[in-house]
């Protein structure tokens, strides 16, 4: 069969059906970068590629099915997560019952292909890195060849389920194409508002992998415990063409850890300015791969705020999720940053085991005494094929939720033994907010901090979200009745 025509689709998030614009308040929309590459790399092979991205319009699945039955393509790429993965398949097999043919990737379906293709979701699972694994097999479909000599792929072979040889990582990351930005709606797309300076903001990943084992993350089974980079040059013109095609104005970098590599930021730091380039950007790093040197040369170069995944302040929970850092390392990190001036957002987990709401609030008061600008409580989600899940399931440590569609770090997907509910982990979330953004000091250090008329406007639009945000996180609390 001769396959020319694809259609790649990001699938919605259960809760965000259910709960509509509130569970997707104040959080980040940047386009799908993994499935812009993928689309890129198969224009470049010559293939007609249309992108549906449901996740931001928020479509039912009825209307998705009705997208690709007038779209008619010869094969549909679906890509899924944990938390949208049974709705995945809900959508594949209704997209195979009308006569498609149905590819499924990304993080949960590598991890678990047989169970994508056992629950008759897909006729083929691109396994782990996808953008050459995918052209090889339309490839080996278009041309009648034998599947079983196409590694990185699970598949159908009658009633039989295969699953080959896995395909060795990319070792340069430059040879694939600039994310396919233009067959997405851009204008769908909208940072929170606490989160940037300037707009418009555009997304751009330096890197794929971690050589950090967290035990709540996936990125080790996905990529191999190895950190790849684009080159500084690519990325460097990948930022010229957004400031010139779609007059960026700033770049929030959405790498796992992007000053893991010393060497490779300073050089970065240094084409930035040598070229002049008046973008503002934030990104996201460990406390242990920063110092003031380092932090220096970011700002000199436009970042203004970095993002550190802290996770705790008791040693025991930092052990428990093997952080492999250290309360000093958390203190040193939060000290040079403001010493160096640049903002700083911090992310906490909550629902960690022997927890209990009193603990929670004598963890806010420690993380106020740190002046972060914002703080994000993320719900402690325990991923199938992480190394927390395989602790957790056990049953020892609290009740592990069996519907992955609370798998997401805004819903409880895990009731730790100080908990008597979801709701009561939930309600206990918004207090923590609460706790923080309503303290006197609080208002005080973010007035101080202002020193120009767009730093005020800047502050109100904070405020306003910060306040529509608490109430957003009300109403969900509400929603949960268990």
């Amino acid at each position: 069969m001769e396959i020319r025509k694809i259609l790649l689709i990001h699938p919605p998030f259960p809760k965000n059906l259910e709960h509509g614009t509130i569970s997707r308040f104040g959080r980040n929309l940047y386009p799908p970068l993994g499935l812009c590459y993928v689309a890129a790399t198969l224009e470049k092979e010559g293939y007609k590629v249309k992108i549906i991205d449901s996740f931001a319009e928020n479509n039912s699945l009825n209307k998705i099915v009705q997208q690709c039955v007038s779209y008619q393509p010869d094969i549909i790429g679906i890509t899924s997560f944990t938390g949208n993965f049974n709705l995945s398949v809900d959508l594949g097999s209704r997209l195979r019952k009308v006569g498609f043919l149905v590819v499924f990737g990304g993080v949960h379906p590598s991890l678990k292909p047989y169970e994508s293709l056992q629950r008759k979701a897909a006729d083929y699972v691109v396994v782990g890195e996808g953008e050459p694994t995918v052209v090889e097999l339309l490839d080996a479909l278009s041309k009648n060849r034998d599947l079983s000599t196409v590694k990185g792929i699970a598949y159908l072979d009658g009633n039989k389920i295969k699953i080959n040889q896995p395909r060795k990582l990319l070792e340069n990351l430059n040879i694939l194409p600039f994310p396919a930005l233009h067959l997405v709606d851009l204008t769908i797309y909208k940072p929170s508002s606490v989160t940037y300076k300037n707009k418009p903001v555009f997304s751009v990943i330096t890197s794929r992998g971690c050589p950090y084992d967290c035990s709540f993350c996936l990125s080790k089974k996905i990529w191999g415990g190895i950190c790849r980079k684009w080159s500084v040059q690519h990325i460097i013109y990948q930022i010229d063409m957004l400031v010139k095609k779609y007059s960026a104005k700033e770049i929030a970098f959405v790498d796992d850890n992007f000053a893991v590599d010393h060497k490779w930021v300073e050089e970065f730091c240094k084409m930035l300015i040598a070229k002049k380039m008046t973008i503002t950007w934030s990104c996201f790093t460990r406390v242990d791969n920063v110092n003031e040197r380092i932090l220096r040369i970011m700002k000199q170069a436009g970042c203004y705020r970095v993002l550190f995944g802290i996770e705790s302040l008791e040693q025991t929970d930092l052990d428990f999720l093997n952080k492999m850092t250290t309360l000093k390392q958390i203190e040193n990190a939060m000290r040079l940053t403001k010493k160096v001036g640049l903002e700083t957002t911090t992310h906490y987990i909550l629902g960690l085991p022997n927890e209990n709401p009193q603990k929670v609030k004598k963890l806010v008061k420690k993380i106020s005494a740190f002046r972060s600008e914002f703080v994000k409580f993320n719900l402690m989600t325990p991923y199938p094929g992480t190394k927390l899940y395989d602790k957790i399931i056990s049953g020892k440590f609290g009740k592990i939720e069996d519907n992955m569609d609370f798998y997401d770090t805004l819903f409880p997907a895990f009731i730790p033994n100080g908990y008597t509910s979801k709701k009561d982990l939930m309600i206990t979330r918004d207090q923590a907010y609460r706790q923080y953004y309503l303290r006197i000091g609080y208002v005080i250090q973010m007035l101080g901090s202002l020193r120009c008329f767009d730093d005020a406007k800047r502050l109100f639009r904070i405020a306003r979200q910060l306040f529509a945000s608490n109430t957003k996180h009300k109403l969900l609390a509400a929603n949960i009745t268990s």
